[in-house]
């Protein structure tokens, strides 16, 4: 083989290359993004936890001392007394109501009938005044990680403290928590670096990744899919845990730090590229969304988590504001002919006036979910294939679509006149 046919073989290789880079490269307009500031007097500092609740309530908590609360599509803003604007790095609501904040350098508060109570160390068997994070289990367990200095639990009348020195029954891998998970089956992760314990009841589980994985490694966040997998975001990639076995997926994933994870409701993931972007991956197909000084897409991720109208809630470097991203244009990798987005469900007239009538429903019973771009949520009913948006003011709604039996579901994009 000539010289002049080795160049041109390598060209062609390049080219493809790029091509096939290019095709993997998404275009933010095949998303629907809106960010919302909670509070549009505090449009930068960071905003550092985001929780979403059963009705989709959405708890969001500032480096300036604050919680951010959105009910029935209305923010409201909390001050929290008693801890000099300190950074609240963990917020979760019990499940009597009571807020709690776990901040970093002034303790934990809870906000119960009204009142703000402030817990310092020393008291309640708290290690530390330095806290990272917060978590509530299925049992209605309040965990909240330190820094330095263990994890505390709180089940509503005791406070017990776990640290890598207590009982080999109890003691954690390592008294650092950089985050806590909860599992489908209410099992306690807490990590740290490479370290990861796994509190399940009475029993208790340490790995340590940094032997099991790759030297160094640092666990971000953790999420599980619907058949039980978990993906671990890390500084060296993404790990999957099948309950027995760490494997590091970087060949299929990506070979970069992961910042922030999630499964959304058709089983894509969702994960964040550490200075970069967002990725898309729905069972081998994947989409790249970088984020620019010109786009909505956080080049840093903080926290990803999914509302029941399976739009992607993101917090990161844009400012104190929440991106909401829906992907409900995409075609699914993971359709199938027993997925009603394969049915061709069709809708007429779409722009509307107020009616709307449904093609090819074929007998099935669905449940009816409204949205507009702002985070309103309504329900409404299907009668005879037809429902009615006359009320409704002018503009794009999602109506979401959810068989009875809760496990197909799809998104229709509306326009009201």
């Amino acid at each position: 083989m000539n010289l002049q046919t080795k160049i041109k073989i390598t060209s062609i290789y390049f080219a493809l290359l790029i091509t096939i880079c290019s095709l993997n490269k998404g275009n933010t307009q095949d998303l629907n993004i809106h960010g919302e500031f909670p509070n549009n007097n505090l449009k930068w500092p960071f905003i550092y936890d985001l929780k979403i609740l059963n009705n989709d309530e959405l708890l969001c908590s500032t480096e300036k001392g604050q919680i951010f609360n959105k009910k029935m599509g209305v923010w409201d803003v909390i001050s929290v007394p008693d801890i000099n604007s300190a950074s609240i790095r963990g917020v979760v609501k019990d499940h009597e109501g009571n807020l709690w904040a776990a901040t970093a350098g002034q303790g934990i508060s809870r906000l119960k009938n009204g009142q703000w109570e402030n817990y310092k160390k020393g008291t309640n068997n708290l290690p530390t005044d330095n806290w990272k994070c917060a978590a509530i289990d299925n049992s209605g367990n309040l965990w909240f990680g330190s820094w330095t200095d263990g994890v505390i639990k709180y089940d509503g009348s005791t406070w017990k403290l776990f640290t890598q020195s207590s009982t080999p029954t109890s003691g954690l891998a390592s008294d650092g928590a950089t985050g806590i998970f909860i599992d489908k089956t209410n099992k306690v992760w807490v990590y740290a670096d490479g370290d990861i314990t796994v509190l399940n009841g009475n029993s208790i589980k340490k790995y340590d990744l940094d032997n099991l994985v790759d030297f160094g490694i640092r666990v971000n966040a953790i999420c599980q899919d619907k058949n039980g997998l978990y993906y671990l975001a890390t500084s060296k990639g993404i790990v999957t845990f099948n309950g027995t076995n760490f494997i590091n997926e970087k060949e299929k994933f990506g070979n970069f730090e992961v910042g922030a994870i999630n499964i959304d409701k058709s089983n894509v993931l969702w994960y964040c590229e550490t200075n970069k972007g967002i990725h898309r991956w729905d069972n081998g197909k994947k989409n790249y969304f970088e984020g620019t000084v010109d786009n909505l897409i956080p080049s840093q991720t903080f926290k990803i988590v999914i509302d029941s109208l399976n739009r992607k809630l993101m917090i990161g470097n844009k400012g104190s504001q929440v991106i909401f991203i829906d992907d409900s244009e995409f075609l699914s990798a993971t359709d199938d002919n027993s997925n009603i987005n394969t049915l061709h469900i069709g809708i007429f007239p779409n722009p509307t006036h107020g009616l709307i009538n449904f093609e090819n429903l074929n007998g099935h019973l669905y449940d009816v979910s409204i949205s507009n771009l702002v985070g309103n949520q309504f329900k409404e009913t299907i009668s005879e294939n037809t429902i009615n948006l006359t009320q409704y003011n002018s503009g794009v709604y999602i109506i979401r679509l959810t068989d009875t039996d809760g496990r197909k579901s799809r998104n229709i994009k509306v326009i009201k006149i």
